[in-house]
């Protein structure tokens, strides 16, 4: 039997229990001694007081079943309510087992390689995870490239084979293609795939490699370059357990003493997304 019908009994048998004393002796007054005969003074004020109480008494037995089925009513709407909030807070949790990566210690190497001749710009940066599960990086690609100041700009007399224009959102993704290149924690490039693991509160130094050494200045004046600032874009795809795969695309800048920091910070260039296929197959090959 289940709990609700328990109930409703239990409210009836109260009801019955509440009723049965008080309605026995006005029932037993109306009937005359061979009990099919009226008495004389059923019409009489005690007889409608007697009448009275047990039209009463039901009702009060009536509003006492009503709440009590209220009440069950709220039971079961509460119960509900604890068992969405518990499966709200499941989701909460799983969603808080992830990880979450960020760029740090970020610089370049940019007077070195204007001083020197013999020195390819390159620069170095922190892959940190501070989510609470280990980040699972099977692609990293970066472009590291000196371009035109942002706000002023370059005439093309003072362009150079090195310096590349930064690109505008719509054309990332193209840029990515050619000018990306795959860095790792060894010597900076390497053919195969990256492929890392980054556990939780940790974090991995990785080097990018960026135009070759420069040609000797011919006569006197700065080179060309030095009006330019130092560009990083960067991109790579993680795992994220139990939900798929995470797209992270990061854009940095040029600061002083070769320190690098967050430039356009907004979509396109500085942000996360979700990818709803791992991978598809396009001319024969597997791309993300």
């Amino acid at each position: 039997m289940s709990l609700k019908r328990k109930e409703q009994r239990a409210g009836i048998a109260i009801a019955f229990i509440i009723l049965g004393p008080l309605s026995a002796h006005p029932v037993a007054s109306l009937l005359n001694g061979n009990g099919n005969q009226r008495t004389s003074n059923s019409a009489s004020p005690g007889a409608m007081l007697e009448r009275l109480t047990l039209l009463v008494t039901i009702f009060q037995g009536c509003i006492l079943l009503r709440q009590a089925r209220i009440a069950d009513k709220q039971r079961l709407l509460m119960k509900g309510q604890l068992k969405a909030t518990e499966t709200a807070a499941d989701a909460a949790l799983a969603a808080l087992a992830r990880p979450w990566i960020f760029i740090e210690d970020s610089f370049c190497n940019k007077g070195i390689w204007l001083g020197e001749t013999s020195i390819g710009l390159t620069a170095q940066f922190r892959l940190a995870n501070y989510g609470n599960a280990p980040a699972q990086v099977s692609y990293l690609r970066v472009a590291l490239f000196p371009g035109p100041h942002h706000h002023n700009g370059m005439p093309e007399k003072f362009r150079t084979r090195s310096i590349i224009d930064f690109p505008d959102a719509a054309c990332l993704e193209r840029f990515l293609e050619v000018h990306a290149r795959e860095c790792s924690t060894d010597s900076g490039l390497k053919r195969s795939a990256f492929n890392k693991v980054i556990k939780q509160n940790e974090s991995v130094l990785l080097k990018a490699l960026g135009p070759p050494p420069l040609e000797p200045v011919v006569g006197a004046g700065l080179r060309l370059e030095s009006a330019a600032e130092i560009y990083i874009i960067g991109r790579l795809y993680y795992s994220v357990p139990s939900q798929g795969l995470e797209c992270m695309t990061f854009c940095l800048k040029s600061q002083n003493a070769d320190g690098m920091e967050v430039f356009k910070a907004y979509p396109p260039f500085n942000e996360r997304r979700k990818i709803l296929r791992h991978a598809e197959k396009k001319n024969g090959e597997h791309v993300l």
